[in-house]
């Protein structure tokens, strides 16, 4: 929920044209921005290629295969009710989502923050058209 907060409050900081996120009078480091964007997409990059890998398997359509996906990732135990007829293979697919679900976003986000690397050098700054 604080990592969607995060990148809601950088939405509406870009929309204004501001310069740093401000929430509630304390200003985030960008570190805080990255952290919660490399977040969201690994979690992001994990669904889908669980939905690609269990469509490739069972051959059923999309929305019922994101749905269980989606659920599986955020561990809330609701189904379209195809689980039961999942081959293990596909089972196993969903039961590592779950359990990327249930440890990896907080894993990944205290191994982001904790981890600092001392660069000496840096390149030169470069500001590609976005959108």
């Amino acid at each position: 929920m604080t990592t969607f907060a995060v990148l809601w409050f950088i939405l509406l900081t870009e929309l204004r044209g501001e310069g740093a996120v401000n929430i509630f009078g304390k200003r985030l480091s960008r570190a805080v921005h990255r952290q919660a964007i490399a977040v969201v997409l690994v979690a992001i990059a994990a669904v889908m290629a669980a939905v690609i890998a269990l469509m490739v398997i069972t051959g059923l359509p999309f929305d019922r295969v994101l749905f269980e996906a989606v659920s599986a990732f955020g561990t809330v135990g609701l189904s379209t009710g195809i689980t039961p007829s999942l081959p293990p293979s596909a089972e196993l697919v969903l039961i590592v989502l779950m359990f990327l679900g249930r440890i990896g976003p907080l894993t990944l986000g205290s191994a982001l923050a904790l981890r600092e690397r001392r660069i000496l050098y840096e390149y030169p700054k470069e500001r590609p058209a976005i959108g």
